[in-house]
């Protein structure tokens, strides 16, 4: 599955015909009903038929569409709005989609941008239509939502994800050598006086003559003697097992392990790694080997890019969650490309940036210049909310289910919310700087002397409108003060970080739930919860180097001298987008570039050598490898790199 240009591999989305036609007869849940007064009440080529609610809508079988009036009842003038005008999200989860055809236009209104138009769809729900882009939203445009909408756009990369290779390739070790007994002293891989041996079911120990004793571990020629005389981490007891052999409690999250947690304290040490990143280690093992096994067999989910968030919606709401822990298999409308993990990376990937558009008021920015996401109060504007909420909770569970990243994170409080952990003021500061400083203000001087006139009531926006709160009941009528302010403090912090978001978090934490259980997250914080989703950002061009593999190449050949010059030469962001192309992933792991994992397990970065220097460079996602020409000079390797990293878009098969 080589990645190609856009011109080679891009298909031609589906037309709008086609996708409502499928739309239409894929509803599992419809009937077809006879018109009531025969075929007189309906035009020719007209059919009436019943959603699952009961709700009956009309199928017009000439231009292919739907419509909840009656056609009798719409004038023949009023223009029919685009079909890939998304409004309201009634087509997942079985039901109709209201999609296809809307009510009469209402009057267009002065003060909306130019462009714009409000409607009110048959249910007496109004919506705003952008004829500018043939799209449509429930939340009025301002000013301010068109800023947002502007800046959404903006932030979304231009460049496409890039192409897989077919097939496996294994980097796997030949261990004949290790049937048979190997001595320490004459083995390079074992300390002095150590034997590796195998029983007769074939399971190896490995026998210490220094000691007398044996083990199932190997012995880690990186010091293990020294390791095992230090003691054990906080919170592990060692035991043995009633043969004798010696295993290892961790009490911190409840598991056994017959390895000895000291063995990679010492590498990590050797290694530089932060105290922090290794308990981290400690508590994502523990999650994949606890709650996030993968069941047998594949979760097929169809998808297109130009649809990207519902069509995901709805491939991910038809699965249960037991089959969602199958091998996600992601299907690319119109692409050839088969996912052995490449896909599914960048379908995450992608799926992330959709949950931020402004059309469908789910997240807003925390504040202007923090982009991590929180829950937009007002989402409610959208009569569908909570189920998309339920569904993003799903994404985020997958996500770490599968150990996928995403492009944006939460922020701080969002996540204590999910961990059921207690808010505090402190938390407040990254969301509202200017608010915590006046409550921080509150507790820090003497109030009964400054006459503040503050009561236990808060402002609440909502769509530009302020009003107040009551914080406790008859919260109006009752003035802070020295003795009550704790109170008032607390109460107000809760309010603006959960502010009409309680339902959203609820149903978001149903959708997570239902992939891994919220008690299993217990073990991390905030901040390692956020490390889990979104990885290490930042890029070690040394580590990467050090941590590469070539094929037919050296790490002395001219042609890989000028990659790591080029590679140096980028800005962080460009650099994200090389190992997008590469991996389909533009996040590390959190031990970086060591840690990369392909389609069988871990698989690090390669550039393999191709002879043709007329081609563009190729990548195998699901292989963490890229296919690097023998270009003749370093302008040619560079022109080539940036235009295939910069314009390559899809996935095809070689």
């Amino acid at each position: 599955m080589a990645r190609g240009l856009l011109g080679m591999f891009r298909s031609s989305p589906k037309s709008n015909r086609d996708s409502v036609a499928s739309s239409t007869s894929t509803d599992q849940n419809e009937t077809v009903a006879e018109p009531s007064g025969g075929s007189g009440d309906l035009p020719p080529g007209w059919e009436q038929r019943t959603a699952q609610n009961g709700r009956p809508y009309y199928v017009n079988h000439t231009t292919q569409t739907t419509q909840w009036s009656h056609p009798s009842a719409q004038s023949p003038a009023t223009p029919r709005p685009q079909s890939n005008a998304h409004v309201g999200f009634g087509g997942f989860g079985g039901q109709h989609r209201e999609q296809t055809s809307m009510p009469a236009q209402q009057p267009a209104q002065n003060n909306l941008p130019a462009g714009w138009e409000e409607r009110t769809d048959s249910r007496g729900r109004k919506y705003y239509v952008d004829h500018n882009t043939r799209t449509t939203t429930w939340q009025r445009p301002t000013p301010e939502t068109q800023a947002q909408q502007n800046l959404y756009e903006a932030s979304r990369t231009s460049w496409q994800a890039v192409s897989e290779s077919y097939g496996r390739r294994g980097y796997g070790d030949d261990d004949s050598s290790a049937s048979q007994p190997t001595v320490a002293s004459d083995s390079t891989d074992l300390p002095r006086g150590w034997e590796h041996r195998r029983l007769p079911d074939g399971r190896s120990y490995f026998v210490d003559h220094n000691t007398r004793t044996t083990h199932w571990e190997h012995p880690h020629q990186h010091g293990r003697s020294a390791a095992v005389s230090r003691p054990l981490p906080s919170g592990w007891e060692v035991r043995s097992t009633a043969d004798g052999r010696q295993y290892f409690v961790d009490h911190n999250t409840k598991t056994t392990t017959f390895t000895d947690p000291r063995l990679e304290l010492e590498k990590d040490e050797a290694e530089g790694v932060p105290q922090y990143k290794r308990d981290f280690r400690y508590k994502q093992r523990y999650l994949q080997e606890q709650h996030c096994k993968q069941k047998s067999g594949q979760c097929k989910l169809p998808v297109q890019r130009e649809n990207l968030f519902h069509s995901s919606m709805t491939a991910v709401m038809s699965y249960s969650p037991e089959e969602l822990k199958r091998q996600l298999y992601v299907i690319f409308d119109n692409e050839a490309g088969l996912d052995y993990g490449g896909l599914s990376r960048e379908w995450f990937f992608r799926l992330s940036q959709e949950i931020l558009n402004p059309s469908y008021c789910l997240f807003e920015y925390a504040t202007e210049g923090n982009y991590t996401l929180a829950i937009n109060p007002n989402s409610g504007i959208n009569p569908e909310h909570l189920s998309l909420f339920r569904f993003i909770g799903r994404i985020i569970a997958l996500a770490i289910f599968h150990e996928r990243f995403i492009d944006h994170g939460f922020t701080m409080p969002f996540y204590k919310q999910v961990l059921g952990r207690t808010l505090e003021l402190r938390d407040l500061e990254s969301v509202d700087r200017e608010y915590y400083k006046s409550l921080k203000y509150f507790l820090d001087n003497d109030i009964d002397e400054l006459y503040l006139c503050q009561t236990f009531t808060a402002n609440k926006d909502e769509f530009g409108i302020v009003s107040e709160v009551d914080l406790i009941e008859n919260g109006s009528e009752i003035d802070v003060t020295d003795e009550n302010k704790g109170k008032f403090v607390s109460l107000a912090t809760e309010h603006r970080l959960t502010r009409g978001t309680s339902e959203q978090m609820e149903a978001f934490k149903r959708g997570f739930s239902e992939i891994i259980p919220l008690q299993a997250m217990n073990c991390f914080d905030e901040r390692e919860f956020d490390m889990l989703l979104i990885g290490v950002a930042e890029f070690d061009v040394d580590e990467w180097a050090a941590n590469t593999q070539y094929r037919n190449y050296t790490r002395s050949d001219e042609q890989i001298v000028w990659f790591w010059e080029f590679v140096r030469k980028l800005t962080n962001e460009k650099r994200a987008r090389l190992l997008q192309f590469v991996t389909g992933s533009c996040r590390l792991p959190i031990g970086g570039f060591k840690d990369l994992m392909g389609s069988n397990g871990p698989m690090p970065f390669c550039i393999e050598r191709i002879k043709d220097s007329t081609q563009l460079p190729q990548t195998h996602t699901c292989f963490n490898r890229i296919d690097l020409p023998a270009y003749k000079n370093k302008a040619d390797l560079e022109q080539k790199l940036t235009f295939a990293i910069e314009e390559t878009a899809g996935f095809g098969l070689e």
